[in-house]
């Protein structure tokens, strides 16, 4: 889920940091996809843990400052904080509190500014703690210099991706929570993220290049692995270049939202590869419980039904009018 909520640092940069206000109608549903992906992956980190009151250890009882696992906690942590108050707008406007609302304004831009280092530092912290088990990622997902780069280059074009995936599902099931300017500017929008996420899955796919030749890794491509790592990154990486292209050249909305479901897939496959299905390829193949798959269920549940319960209620799909706040 972290990959896929990328898009709040990304929104919030382009958006606040370099100008971008054509693409404002879309931030608050950028932020709040990143806000619960990571919340929920706090939740789902909480349950495999099975002690959540360890959760804290590695930030203040282990300490371990040159420990990746330190970074990646004391990340968590504080990007959910910022994400939490980017949102305050949103919930202040809601509650017709103006004065919070005029004091989280104030202070956006540092916020954007601490999100973008934060996130960064995050995704890339992610594929480094892969390096604690060299040997137990296959070499063809596993690249000790290039692994955090894979991990947080991904990120990009996987939350721009799932924001074009995100605000369809909305358009489709909750038309009439959106206003004008939403609707009106979503189609130019898709074209616009199609087109980040061109970019980034053309560098994602240049570096993973990269990592096989550095590595030394060609012999393992005419294995039964190598095909499985083919087909991922060609229905995952290449596909998705060549589809998206085409429907940027051609204007093409419903081309671009159906490929961005394709590499929504496609990073969903990459990371179960590189956590589950390829480690221990040497050993065995993990197979997930059943009682496993009924919590990740569930999880996956909450998660929707939460999405859904503050997509109706607070002002992300439409714009706050100054009536309702003086009302």
């Amino acid at each position: 889920m972290v990959p896929l909520s990328a898009s709040g640092f990304m929104l919030g940069t382009t958006v606040e940091v370099f100008g971008r206000k054509d693409l404002k109608p879309n931030e608050r549903l950028a932020l709040l996809n990143g806000l619960l992906g990571y919340l929920f992956a706090v939740i789902f980190l909480q349950v495999d843990l099975g002690q959540p009151w360890r959760l804290v250890y590695p930030m203040f009882v282990s300490l371990g400052p040159a420990a990746v696992l330190f970074l990646v906690a004391w990340h968590v942590a504080t990007y959910l904080s910022v994400q939490v108050a980017e949102l305050v707008p949103a919930f202040s406007e809601w509650m017709g509190m103006p004065k919070l609302k005029q004091f989280i304004k104030s202070m956006i831009l540092g916020l954007t500014i601490a999100g973008i280092i934060l996130s960064t530092l995050h995704q890339g912290a992610l594929g480094a703690l892969f390096t604690y088990a060299p040997g137990k990622v296959h070499p063809l997902w596993f690249s000790a210099p290039f692994q955090w780069f894979h991990f947080f280059c991904s990120s990009i074009f996987a939350g721009l991706c799932m924001l074009i995936t995100v605000s369809t599902i909305c358009k489709k099931t909750m038309a009439w929570r959106c206003d004008d300017n939403f609707l009106d500017n979503l189609d130019r929008q898709t074209i616009g993220l199609a087109k980040g996420s061109t970019l980034a899955l053309i560098t994602y796919l240049v570096i993973k290049i990269i990592g096989v030749a550095h590595d030394g890794d060609w012999s393992y491509l005419a294995t039964g692995w190598g095909q499985w790592f083919m087909l991922e990154m060609g229905v995952g990486v290449i596909l998705p270049i060549f589809l998206f292209t085409y429907a940027i050249r051609n204007n093409l909305v419903g081309l671009a939202r159906f490929t961005a479901i394709i590499t929504v897939l496609g990073i969903a496959l990459n990371r179960l590869n590189t956590a589950l299905i390829t480690f221990n390829w040497k050993l065995y193949q993990e197979i997930p419980h059943w009682r496993e798959v009924v919590i990740v269920i569930l999880i996956y549940s909450l998660y929707i039904v939460t999405y859904r319960f503050v997509l109706y209620r607070l002002p992300i799909l439409y714009a706050w009018k100054a009536s309702e706040e003086k009302s």
